[in-house]
């Protein structure tokens, strides 16, 4: 798994983001020890975030 997320996290956001031009992807990492709420919030930040930028 931590292979796979460096992974995702370096090379496969910087090719996505430099294919748009700008930072419009990023990593959702979701910890087994967060809260429903805290996992909702957290997810439901980066979907807006996603829809808002440029």
């Amino acid at each position: 798994f931590a292979k796979k997320r460096q992974f995702t996290e370096t090379d496969f956001l910087q090719k996505n983001n430099e294919l748009f031009g700008y930072k419009k992807f990023d990593y959702l990492y979701l910890e087994d020890s967060m809260t429903d709420k805290e996992r909702i919030i957290k997810t439901t930040n980066l979907v807006e975030r996603f829809f808002t930028e440029q």
